[in-house]
């Protein structure tokens, strides 16, 4: 966090508060108690400053506080991927502890500092599908956050996993609390090249169901009949296509 401040914040000069990096001036255009900000097209504006005088000191404290919380949202973006990339790289028990607590740090639940870049979903949702049980429970810890293509991915990743590790699956949706709108995702969104055969698609769901039929642990009953009722759903629309 430290390096970001010194990187960005070089002096609040007595005569003028400039962004200039960013492309942002601070100026107070609209006198006392006010405080505005005035975008800088480049070259095409030769330049603001901020009037200092002794009634415009109190203003400094105002462009601080809206510099600092431009530049506190872009590092604890930059703080959050770069966790995401760590996990990744070695999705173990520690790098996921690390990750979850950073995640439920985060003001709200969505916001862009719990989230994976665009470029980090592709390969979570690759872990998942091979069977990687961190990389399924990190996913569940945002899964409810992604828009509808990735939530739509993560489900078939999930479904890919569901089929290596049932009873981890089911004990995972447990633990995180899933709602029952993804628990239903979770399982009915099929593989990609099931999409043009439907007795493939038959044929997947027919196979999730005797594998939950096959779980008699009593600690995961609530979410296994859950599946086997969105399953069974699933199977009676495709047998009625």
């Amino acid at each position: 966090m430290e390096c970001c401040w010194r990187a960005a914040v070089h002096e609040v000069a007595p005569s003028s508060i400039w962004l200039a990096a960013a492309g942002v001036m601070i100026d107070d255009e609209w006198g006392a108690g006010a405080c505005s900000l005035s975008l800088v097209a480049g070259d095409a504006m030769p330049g603001f400053f901020v009037r200092w005088g002794s009634e415009m000191k109190r203003f400094a404290s105002c462009y601080v506080v809206l510099l600092a919380a431009l530049l506190s949202g872009v590092c604890v973006r930059a703080y959050s991927s770069s966790l995401w990339d760590e996990f990744l790289r070695d999705p173990d028990e520690g790098s996921l502890i690390v990750l979850e607590n950073a995640i439920g740090m985060c003001q709200e639940a969505c916001s862009p500092c719990a989230l994976p870049s665009k470029e980090q979903v592709p390969l979570l949702f690759e872990l998942v599908g091979k069977g990687n049980t961190k990389a399924f429970l990190a996913g569940l810890s945002v899964s409810r956050c992604f828009h509808a293509s990735y939530s739509e991915d993560f489900s078939r990743s999930a479904g890919a996993f569901f089929e290596m590790r049932p009873l981890i699956f089911l004990r995972a949706v447990k633990e995180k609390a899933v709602q029952d709108w993804e628990i239903k995702l979770l399982f009915t969104m099929l593989p990609l090249d099931t999409v043009d055969n439907l007795d493939q698609k038959i044929s997947v769901v027919e196979n999730r169901i005797a594998i939950l039929n096959s779980i008699d642990d009593p600690s995961v009953v609530e979410v296994k009949e859950k599946g086997l009722y969105f399953l069974k759903k699933k199977e009676t629309v495709l047998r009625r296509s």
